[in-house]
């Protein structure tokens, strides 16, 4: 007996489903049968239904009983059809309809077959003017449909011609119901400059569908010598006054300073350059408002940063969108402005049979700015890259062979030098951590996406000085990279410099690429040369974070242990330990919660100055450690300072809250990097984090000194037996690492992590400081003997064995001290010149903590 039929959904884009069920059974049978099946259980079954058969057979293969079932895989997935765009047609006037064709959608479905389309309309059929719908229909062998429609709109128009005798007033196709302007503009110098002449309106007619009405004349106004950058801004730009209008933004932008303008210079260049004129007039003014631009924004780098990295970005787009423009028009093109040179090469398929290469050549001459001014004689196309003369060159680019002769067609190739990258907006240049080692060059190829190519494309520089020093340009600090206009910044994605001995023999750096763009050498003129072995920076921030998630745990256990025993608190060292705890508490947190947020522009500003803070406070705290420990242990006398911890709180917690403010408010795009959210290197970083940091390390190393000067001469001069004396020096350098934790003097390491010796002391710097606060846990909490005298009552069900560490004697510091009055005279109580002697207990019972060593004195 076969199962009942079995029923199962066709999933989701498939046009066949697996399908189970249970085998039949032969009952009653008198002789041993055999079962045979078309189908088997678990086997593929098309959308639709099949019929599965089985056989029960006796040794002679007769049938003796047999039964089927049906399998049905439903599919309830409807077709898949998408329409074209909407379609507007322009009919001339006179047409009434107009054939209109597109390309037929294709339908697809999961069962592998559409049955029927239904249209409404068939392409290359007739329109009459307004608007058609147009409806596609299809359907399933399940009867499941899906619809697309779409949009033919068809418009009357006015057709182009012209009017009048004096003057003869040309006038463009105009849609019925829309008023034309006559291409013959006003005047650049008059006050309705880039309007037309007179206009004309195209009005419906029922038999035409368009119909041109009489020109109207139109006053062009008074006339003006007066014109400003504003004023072409605002003006009209078409076929007829393009030149005259670039003319103008020539004259406008050499004779005023245009740097802090740069959104109109852009918005007047895309007016310009949206007319797609090839004519080489217009893409030489293009280039010379460019090239001027350039010259007044370097020339005043005050009034630099008040162009918008939008506005420069648009100028270099319209540059490159004129060039393309000259190129497709079949034109050559070459102009070598002071600041920028152009070569555009209509490279033919045939002669395209080895590398192609653009050199900007010289001796580094300098002008009294000291910028290099480019020379249209050292502005040079070589079609063999062994003619060019590598001694001679500042900037090269060498297309590979390879490039030029798999195209199948003519090439357009463009080339262009920028003597000053004030085009290129860049974070990690304007926040002054990086410079520019010399000139920016580009390339690039009409209609052809270059990337991923096999054979390099060859980059050459000629550093320049940077600020007129000799610097060391090595692998460290010196990187190839190209311009990558989404982010608006650097990147060496594709790029490496190919490097001998650090430097090539000549002084010029190499660089290889993979795609075409805007090239240049860029030198970290902060002296960070950063991380460039990834298997580096994977350890370093691998420790970081490890480090930083234990001693976030490990501080929390000592705020606990030091807030719930109130014994454990009671002494102004222990209080500044705790402050010192809480800030490494939030300054941990913060960097592992938020320091890679750099998604969000408004949450990674807040991070960066949060962490900005809390790095303040917390060496803030390091410093008034080390201020109770120069009270405590070299001034000795009147170290009970009054009101100390209100003092030390509103330095330790507000100045930092102070200087954030301020470098907040004065620098608020510093806040931010592409990769990290701190402050980026620069001004801000260096005078409102590093220059307070370096100055209390330097009151702390001063601070230990004067700390170590004194323990190490407290009874090591011969009073204790020379077999001690090894032991008491080891304790006490004990307390010297501790001191050392207390005032961050690990630190450091983070100052000399330049040139070749960065990845060393930055992993220095990382294992002493990212594991901090593990430290500060285990000498200041788990090594005090008070603490665990606290906390052992709560762990007597642990059995484990007794902690060993060693107990320091009392060791006798003599002091000669004389007490005198405030005007000089010795108090009758006190011996005019008995010494005092003050002993220094470094083995406190109640509180081992080194920064809590007091000197009681004992009279």
């Amino acid at each position: 007996m076969c199962p009942p039929n079995v029923q199962v959904i066709a999933g989701r884009g498939k046009s066949s489903m697996p399908v189970t069920w249970h085998d039949p059974v032969v009952k009653d049978a008198d002789t041993t049968v055999t079962i045979t099946s078309n189908h088997k259980p678990g086997d593929q079954f098309p959308v639709g239904h099949t019929t599965v058969t089985y056989a029960a057979r006796d040794q002679m293969h007769a049938v003796v009983t047999d039964c089927s079932f049906r399998v049905y895989v439903i599919d309830k997935e409807p077709p898949i059809i998408s329409c074209p765009d909407n379609l507007e047609i322009f009919t001339p006037s006179g047409n009434m309809e107009v054939h209109v064709t597109w390309d037929a959608p294709i339908a697809s479905d999961n069962s592998g077959h559409v049955i029927g389309m239904n249209i409404s309309h068939v392409p290359g059929g007739r329109f009459s003017i307004g608007a058609s719908r147009v409806v596609y229909t299809v359907w399933d062998q399940e009867s499941n449909t899906a619809t697309c429609s779409f949009y033919v709109t068809v418009y009357a128009q006015c057709t182009a011609g012209t009017t009048g005798d004096e003057p003869v007033l040309s006038w463009p196709a105009t849609t019925a119901g829309d008023t034309a302007e006559s291409n013959q503009r006003c005047h650049i110098n008059t006050e309705r400059r880039g309007y037309g002449l007179s206009i004309r309106y195209c009005s419906h007619d029922d038999v035409l569908g368009a119909r041109w009405e009489d020109p109207e004349p139109q006053s062009c106004g008074m006339t003006t010598t007066n014109v400003q950058l504003q004023d072409l801004e605002k003006t009209p730009v078409v076929e007829d006054n393009v030149e005259e209008v670039a003319d103008a933004l020539v004259e406008v932008t050499a004779y005023k300073n245009v740097s802090s303008d740069g959104t109109a210079v852009a918005k007047t260049l895309e007016n310009i350059v949206d007319v797609a004129s090839p004519s080489a007039e217009v893409t030489s003014s293009v280039i010379q408002v460019v090239d001027n631009f350039i010259e007044a924004s370097s020339s005043n780098t005050t009034d630099k940063s008040h162009s918008s990295d939008e506005s420069t970005s648009s100028i270099l787009n319209s540059l490159e969108n004129q060039i393309s423009a000259s190129l497709h028009a079949g034109q050559e093109l070459r102009a070598v402005r002071s600041n920028i040179a152009v070569e555009g090469v209509q490279l033919k398929r045939e002669t395209a049979n080895g590398d192609l290469s653009f050199a900007v050549l010289g001796t580094n001459s300098e002008i009294s700015t000291g910028k290099r001014v480019l020379d249209d004689g050292n502005v040079k196309v070589f079609k063999n890259a062994n003619d060019v003369p590598r001694s001679e060159v500042e900037t090269s680019i060498q297309l590979p062979k390879s490039l030029l002769n798999d195209n199948q067609k003519d090439l357009q190739i463009s080339f262009i030098v920028f003597q000053d990258d004030v085009l290129f907006p860049s974070e990690r240049v304007q926040n002054g951590s990086s410079k520019l080692a010399g000139s920016i060059i580009s390339a690039a190829i009409e209609d052809v996406h270059v990337v991923n190519l096999n054979d390099p494309v060859v980059i050459e520089f000629t550093p320049t000085k940077l600020h007129g020093t000799d610097f060391n340009f090595n692998k460290n600090n010196t990187g190839c990279y190209f311009y990558d206009k989404r982010s608006l910044d650097w990147s060496r994605d594709g790029c490496k410099a190919v490097w001998s001995d650090d430097v090539t023999s000549d002084g010029r750096i190499v660089c290889h690429c993979d795609h075409l763009t805007n090239f240049a050498v860029i030198v970290d003129w902060s002296g960070q040369g950063g991380i460039d072995n990834p298997k580096h920076a994977f350890v370093l921030d691998v420790i970081s974070k490890l480090g930083c998630a234990l001693s976030l745990i490990a501080l929390a256990i000592t705020l606990i242990i030091f807030l719930l025993f109130r014994r454990l608190r009671n002494t102004r060292p222990r209080h500044i330990l705790i402050h010192f705890c809480v800030s490494l508490v939030f300054l941990y947190f913060i960097f592992l919660a938020g320091i890679d947020a750099s998604k969000s522009a408004v949450g990674c500003t807040i991070v960066a100055a949060l962490l900005h803070y809390f790095t303040l406070t917390t060496v803030a705290w390091m410093g008034v450690e080390a201020r109770n420990m120069y009270l405590t242990l070299v001034k000795v006398f009147d170290a009970e300072t009054p009101n100390f911890m209100a003092w030390a709180c509103g330095v330790a917690w507000g100045v930092p809250v102070l200087v954030t403010v301020t470098t907040l408010s004065a620098a608020f795009h510093h806040y931010r990097n592409k990769d990290y959210c701190f402050l980026s290197p620069g001004p801000s970083l260096y005078f409102g984090l590093l220059l307070p940091v370096v100055l209390i390390l330097i009151h702390n190393f001063l601070t230990f000194g004067l700390v170590m000067r004194r323990l190490l001469r407290a009874n090591l001069g011969g009073t204790l037996k020379e077999k001690n004396r090894f032991h008491h020096l080891s304790m006490r350098l004990q307390n010297a690492l501790a001191i050392s934790v207390l005032l961050g003097l690990t630190w450091v390491f983070g100052f000399f992590a330049i040139d070749d010796a960065t990845f060393a002391f930055q992993l220095l710097f990382c294992l002493f400081n990212a594991f901090q606060g593990v430290v500060v846990f285990l000498l200041f909490c788990l090594r005090q003997e008070d603490v665990r005298k606290t906390l052992m009552p709560y762990f007597k069900w642990v059995r484990c064995p007794q902690w060993s560490i060693p107990k320091w004697k009392a060791v006798p510091w003599k002091v000669t001290t004389t007490t005198t009055s405030s005007n000089g005279i010795v108090p009758p109580s006190s011996p005019t010149s008995k010494d005092q002697d003050t002993t220094l207990d470094m083995a406190s019972s109640t509180d081992m903590s080194l920064s809590e060593v007091r000197t009681p004195l004992r009279s």
